[in-house]
């Protein structure tokens, strides 16, 4: 479950791909199992479709966080494979693990949230999620092998006696390393010294050879190299293996050339040490250089031997190779940026590079004539000054060359770090620039289902309110109706007061006959009365039929006006649409005349240009006529001269 992004890293981008689609359709309206299929066949309520969108945001940041956990790994793992590491590195792989760690504690959070959500939220055929691991968990990769070789010692410390299997695995991820970093600075060497060139091939080829003849050899323990027990020099640093203690009381303090060194730890490793003993001799040819220049400037190369070969044994072990720091310092900056900066930094780093094989073919050469001087010259005094002058000469250059191998040195250094730096920005705006896509995408996705829900409740409102009115819209009409009604029972209640004030008058009057004496008949007024009583009655039956009938036709009346209205309103809005049809076609047509018109009068106006010009051009030749005629009137008239004043010569001779 642990998998890296750089492992699988296209099974990545698919299932983010994948994602991106599902979201898509989740957009849309519904929920495809393109991504993950469901559990049997019942589906998901609003609250699991929404933990399942969360669900497929959060597989992006997982893998947005196992890719930026992978970068900080990797550049732990580049600064840890220096040879040599500063303060400020060393601060910088610290504040990498703490950074590391803070992103693997968000990683596991997240992890837990999708646990919960596949657990809790929209039951699924989910797949495993890729968790990458840190540097502490990595046990097996190469770089913390030769981490872990360079931090124990080599075989030349105090723990070199044990050759174990897990020595033998950083050994081989050292070798892997170091060609990896030969075959880098190989390409990088364009402008070096074929010497140099032809060295580091033979560097790669034994580091080949060496690797394959390591399965040959057996895995038991190498014994440790023969010392003296009078040596008292410091042993070799740990990324020479090979190089031992050197002995000060059994070397030549007047040997020109370099001293072979101690014999290899183990047989199986001669062509490697073989390679790594010729490094460290030309390492140790400018101090033997220094050696013998101080030796012909005191005259007494045998009195004190152990003073001139401590400058060879103590600083032997701590002055590196010129070149063995240039494939790691390449292999340092082997991740590829697209900022200018780097190019120029990159082209700055080559040109330096270049400059330093070349100083130090320089000094090589200046070992040469130095052998050459040493070889050559005698034991006589007579060219001693010279001699003397010219070795405080090499020595002052040889010094310069040290300095400016130093500069160059520093600013390599300096330049990696500028490197590193720019890098290290670079990420952490990629960083921040990833963070904020998935932020936005969060938000676009929020914003997407709160305006579904917003959406969906403004159109139940819509629907709630349309229903409102659809029960409120016949109220009016029955409003109307109503009124009507109640004015016409008005109408009925005024004339029903009218006639019970008539009968009130009749029935006092018909009182005052009753108070009256008996004597008075009254039967007659009774049956009067009772007769009139019936009329009454009858036209009352009849003024309420009459009015149930005039109620039905008002009612009739009223529908037939509805109607009339609603056919009337139809009538009206086609005659709108009509006139507004017509209205646009007229605009149309007017605006199509228009352009013809503004085309007629530009055609117009350049038919007048035209004939403006051509009347303009006639007259112009009008006048070149009437001016030609002229001439040719004059011409005529100068002939007709002529010939008369030839005729008239003729007529009169002249006499001699």
């Amino acid at each position: 479950m642990a998998e890296t992004e750089y492992t699988e890293g296209e099974e990545y981008e698919d299932d983010e791909i994948i994602a991106m689609d599902e979201g898509a359709h989740i957009e849309e309206g519904g929920i495809e199992d393109d991504l993950f299929s469901r559990l049997g066949e019942s589906s998901d309520d609003p609250e699991q479709k929404r933990m399942y969108m969360e669900y497929l945001a959060l597989i992006k940041e997982i893998d947005c966080q196992n890719k930026i956990i992978e970068d900080i790994k990797s550049n732990v793992m580049d600064m840890c494979g220096k040879p040599c590491k500063t303060r400020n590195e060393m601060r910088e792989i610290r504040r990498l693990r703490v950074c590391m760690e803070q992103e693997n504690i968000k990683l596991h959070t997240m992890m837990n949230r999708a646990v919960q959500l596949q657990n809790f939220g929209s039951h699924r055929h989910y797949r495993e999620l890729p968790l990458t691991t840190t540097v502490d968990e990595d046990n097996l990769s190469p770089y913390l092998c030769g981490i872990g070789a360079c931090g124990v010692g080599g075989p030349a410390g105090s723990a070199a006696t044990e050759c174990s299997q897990e020595e033998q695995s950083s050994g081989c991820g050292q070798e892997d390393r170091m060609l990896q970093a030969l075959q880098k600075a190989m390409c990088k060497m364009k402008g070096a010294c074929p010497e140099d060139k032809k060295l580091m091939e033979e560097i790669a080829c034994a580091i080949a050879s060496s690797k394959k003849n390591k399965n040959q050899c057996s895995p038991g323990p190498c014994p440790p190299p023969p010392c003296p027990e009078s040596s008292s020099s410091a042993p070799c640093p740990p990324k020479r293996p090979s190089r031992r203690p050197c002995p000060q009381k059994h070397r030549s303090p007047c040997d020109s050339s370099p001293s072979p060194p101690c014999p290899p730890p183990c047989p199986k490793s001669d062509s490697l040490d073989k390679l790594k003993r010729r490094i460290v001799g030309m390492q140790c040819s400018v101090k033997k250089l220094l050696q013998e220049v101080n030796r012909r400037e005191t005259q007494d190369p045998c009195d004190e031997p152990t003073e001139d070969e401590d400058p060879c044994a103590r600083p032997c072990p701590r002055s590196p190779c010129p070149e063995e720091p240039d494939p790691l310092v390449v292999c340092g900056g082997k991740r590829n940026t697209k900022s200018e900066k780097y190019e120029k930094l990159k082209e700055n780093y080559t040109r330096l590079l270049t400059e330093f094989q070349r100083k130090d073919c320089q000094m090589k050469e200046m070992e040469k004539r130095m052998k050459g001087i040493c070889g050559s010259c005698g034991p006589t005094k007579g060219n001693g000054d010279a001699d003397a002058a010219e070795l405080n000469l090499l020595r002052a250059r040889v010094n310069e060359l040290k300095e400016e191998q130093a500069e160059f040195k520093c600013i390599m250094k300096e330049q990696s770090q500028q490197l590193e730096d720019y890098r290290n920005k670079y990420l952490l705006a990629q960083q921040k620039v990833e963070e904020q896509c998935v932020s936005l995408d969060k938000l676009n996705m929020n914003n997407k289902r709160i305006e579904q829900q917003i959406n969906s409740e403004v159109k139940e409102i819509r629907a709630k309110f349309q229903e409102k009115l659809n029960e409120l819209l016949h109220f009016p009409k029955l409003l109307e109706n109503e009124q009507l009604k109640l004015a016409q029972v008005c109408k009925e209640k005024d004339d029903l007061q009218s006639k019970l004030v008539v009968v009130c008058k009749e029935l006092k009057s018909v009182k005052a006959q009753l108070e009256a004496p008996a004597t008075v008949d009254v039967r007659p007024q009774l049956a009067q009365c009772q007769l009139e009583l019936t009329q009454a009655r009858n036209e009352l039956e009849e003024l309420l039929r009459q009015r149930d009938l005039f109620c039905e036709q008002l009612k009739s009346t009223q529908d037939d006006l509805d109607t009339l209205r609603t056919e009337s309103a139809k009538i009206i809005a086609g005659t709108k649409e009509r006139a507004e049809l017509i209205k646009s076609q007229q605009q149309e047509q007017i605006n199509r005349l228009e352009k013809e018109l503004a085309q007629c009068r530009a055609t117009a106006s350049l038919s007048v240009n035209d004939r403006e010009a051509v009347i303009r051009e006639m007259q112009g030749q009008l006048n070149t006529l009437s001016y030609s005629f002229d001439a040719a009137q004059k011409q005529i008239k100068t002939l007709r001269n002529h010939i008369a004043y030839v005729s008239n010569e003729n007529c009169f001779p002249v006499k001699c």
